[in-house]
């Protein structure tokens, strides 16, 4: 799946959007926007568009604490109003948000917008090309197999994509630890904790558990009440 962006955005004028006095519709869709694909990607041999995501119900409500019920029924309003397209198969459901560029416009590098400034600036941005594709190899390196449910669990998912390094502990995260994380504490919380642990990973490299790291890390207030 593709690399996570950092941010999406959202104009004053989403205020005004037509389901913004459901506070669980507004959380849901903001969900969607932060993990759909920013760029084309692959998930179990199919490929997600920009603007797309590969999820299910029970996915989406381990995300987000809404129970599986309520994401049905907001989804379904979604679709009425034109914000999602959904595609349900065997595997996965297939989403696609209509209007994605409006709240992540397409992405345009220096070179393409300076195409004519020069072979200097052109010599480096291949450099920081390079130094991309060598982080990119030295990312894989420690990413791991999941099994199918395990790709299911967007914390294990996140973990393996894009915060690899806590793969290397001698007790990576399992599938039952991912799901009780999310049962104990704010979405927000686990991604920002995680963040730190890998920030500073020289300092926990030699901890046993990414699990039990994470809870020691993990402030009070992010737990859910």
């Amino acid at each position: 799946m593709a690399t996570d962006r950092g941010f999406v955005k959202l104009f004053g004028k989403f205020r005004h959007w037509g389901w913004y006095t459901d506070s669980k519709a507004v959380h849901l869709f903001i969900h969607l926007l932060l993990c759909a694909n920013y760029e084309p990607g692959n998930f179990l041999g199919n490929v997600i568009k920009r603007g797309q995501l590969a999820t299910s119900l029970r996915t989406l409500s381990l995300a987000t604490g809404l129970t599986e019920k309520e994401i049905r029924t907001r989804l379904k309003n979604f679709q009425k109003t034109g914000e999602i397209l959904t595609e349900s198969g065997k595997q996965f459901t297939l989403i696609t948000i209509c209007k994605y560029d409006s709240y992540n416009p397409p992405y345009k590098t220096e070179g393409k917008q300076r195409a004519n400034k020069g072979q200097t600036k052109g010599k480096q941005r291949a450099t920081i090309e390079e130094d991309k594709t060598i982080r990119r190899k030295e990312v894989c390196v420690y990413t791991r197999t999941l099994s199918l449910q395990e790709l299911e669990n967007p914390l294990l998912k996140m973990i393996n994509e894009k915060l690899p390094e806590l793969n290397t502990m001698q007790q990576p995260m399992t599938l039952e630890q991912a799901e009780k994380a999310m049962r104990i504490y704010q979405w927000g919380g686990i991604v920002d904790t995680l963040g730190d642990m890998v920030n500073k990973f020289d300092k926990i490299k030699d901890n046993r558990s990414t699990y039990l790291t994470l809870r020691s890390w993990m402030p009070d207030k992010h737990k859910k009440i």
